[in-house]
């Protein structure tokens, strides 16, 4: 009796899917090992999981059969790669550029090739900059007043309470009151 066949779908259980993955993964690589060795054949799988993960297989340096690949197919991948690298260090190098172009204009170098207009907005810019150190500045001076009058007042009342119990101690009652000062 053989085994009946599966549907092929999506396994929903992602911890049997996982397992399938593993197993099915060993079997190809297996048969690809196997069609290698039996026909004398170059062999190269790659399979990446859902997860992003690379796992490959190749019967000699997978790099030779991809370099083998490209002159066969007349799809260059390096040559791809390569010209997508080029464009996002070119895309990158001219964002660098004008992030120390504006640096130097903050900084207050190259402020006479600078068309009106954009010296209206430096303007603005710095304006709102020096704005906001200021209200920073002002909220800790503030804070820091009312912290020096809150001492001010515990001084204060210490020395109301000394001033009474110096006066209650020439008044003959004897007793003289000091008090711990609170910080």
């Amino acid at each position: 009796m053989g085994r009946g066949r599966i549907e092929i779908k999506v396994i929903e259980d992602q911890s049997n899917r996982q397992v399938t993955f593993c197993k099915r993964r060993k079997g190809l690589f297996k048969k690809a090992s196997e069609l290698s060795i039996l026909c004398d054949a170059q062999v190269g799988v790659m399979v990446f999981s859902n997860t992003g993960k690379l796992f490959e297989y190749s019967s000699s340096s997978m790099k030779e059969i991809l370099e083998r690949y490209d002159t066969v197919s007349g799809v260059n991948l390096w040559q791809n790669q390569y010209e997508n690298m080029v464009g996002h260090y070119g895309k990158h190098r001219m964002e660098n550029e004008k992030l120390h172009g504006k640096l130097r204009r903050l900084q207050g170098e190259d402020l006479h090739l600078l068309p009106p207009m954009e010296l209206d907005h430096l303007q603005q810019t710095l304006e709102a900059a020096a704005k906001k150190v200021r209200d920073r500045k002002v909220d800790r001076l503030e804070y820091q007043l009312s912290q020096a009058k809150k001492r001010v007042l515990g001084l204060e009342q210490r020395w109301v309470l000394l001033n009474e119990g110096v006066m209650e101690n020439e008044n003959g009652s004897g007793h003289l009151l000091i008090c711990e000062a609170e910080e």
